[in-house]
This record gives structure tokens, C-alpha cells and sequence, in this order.
């Protein structure tokens, strides 16, 4: 096993050691230890979906807290990564909904060539990457990016967007056949 696969699995195995450790005893510093595995993680979810810096701390922050507060109703400790991520799709999916109803507008001199920063902010993966699943529906693109870009196994997907492990597998699959025409059609 190569150097760099041993350690992401360590990684995975520690981080994996951690979520029980604060599901079995809730403690300051547990929580502490999850909140160092998510906040990047949850940062880069929030980032992959368009939201500024601010935006995303703070809806991780929110997260975090829904996370010590309800925790104690997992039910299946190996589903805490998918039932985290369920959280944080329906936070965001609640604030685009506030954001929906208010109607941001700008003065005629803010116009000009510049992009505005959330445009720029709003740019965190490779721009291939990006252009690729561009393409894909908005469900396609949130279950690759929870696939390959979070690397979420299938149990934690299914978790995080209420279906069946078999449903997470066959969509990440049709998925990946779609981008691999389109990574043909590209060449």
C-alpha cells in the first residue's frame, strides 16, 4: 500500500475512533476533536457549493452546534459522517431558501469590470473538475462532490440524502459514466 494511501486511512481510521469516542461520552474535549475532523470538511462543502468564507464558518458553526446538541439521537454511531452531512445540506438548502426571498441588489457604480468577491470566493476547486460536473444536474453534482470530493463512502451518502445505499451506488455510477462521455466527447 503506497505511503500517502496508509496515511489517509489512518486518518480515516482516527477520525473514524473520534466520532465514537464523542458519541459514547460527549465531553468537551471529544467534541473539541470533532470539531477539528469537520470545520475543514464542512468548510470545504459549504465553499464547493458557492458560499464566501463567512457564509460557510458560519454555517459550519451552526452545524457544529446541531452536532453537540443532537448527537445523542444517532441511533447508528457508523452513520455520524453521512447524518453530519445530512445537517449541513439542510442548512444550506434553509439559507438559500431565507436568501430567496430577499433580493440583493447593487449600485450602478459597484458595477465595472471587477468581479464581485463572492464570484472569486466562490472558485475552491480545480477549474477541469468544476467545468466537468457543470454539466451534471444540481443532485448529480452534490452526490460527486460528496463522493470524490469530501470522500464520503456510499453508507454516509445514503445518509446524508435519505436514500438507499443501493440508490447512492447506482447514482454515483451514472454519474461517472455521464462525465466519462463527456470527458470523451472532450479529448
Amino acid at each position: 500500500m503506497p505511503a500517502d494511501l496508509k496515511l489517509r486511512h489512518a486518518a480515516v481510521i482516527q477520525e473514524d475512533t473520534c466520532f465514537a469516542l464523542f458519541l459514547e461520552q460527549p465531553t468537551e474535549d471529544s467534541f473539541r476533536r470533532v470539531c477539528f475532523a469537520l470545520s475543514p470538511k464542512l468548510m470545504r462543502y459549504f465553499r464547493t457549493r458557492g458560499c464566501d468564507n463567512a457564509a460557510a464558518e458560519e454555517m459550519t458553526q451552526d452545524v457544529l452546534f446541531t452536532v453537540f446538541r443532537q448527537a445523542a439521537a444517532i441511533r447508528e454511531p457508523a452513520l455520524f459522517s453521512g447524518w453530519v452531512y445530512k445537517v449541513a445540506r439542510n442548512t444550506l438548502l434553509q439559507r438559500w431558501r431565507k436568501s430567496k426571498r430577499s433580493i440583493d441588489t447593487l449600485s450602478l457604480e459597484s458595477t465595472g469590470p471587477n468581479l464581485p468577491e463572492a464570484a472569486v470566493d466562490a472558485a475552491p476547486l480545480h477549474s477541469d473538475f468544476t467545468d466537468l460536473i457543470a454539466r451534471l444536474a444540481p443532485e448529480e453534482r452534490e452526490i460527486i462532490t460528496m463522493r470524490f470530493v469530501l470522500d464520503l463512502d456510499y453508507r454516509a451518502i445514503a445518509a446524508a440524502l435519505d436514500i438507499p445505499v443501493g440508490t447512492a451506488k447506482w447514482r454515483v455510477f451514472n454519474c461517472k459514466m455521464k462525465l466519462a462521455v463527456q470527458l470523451g466527447k472532450k479529448r
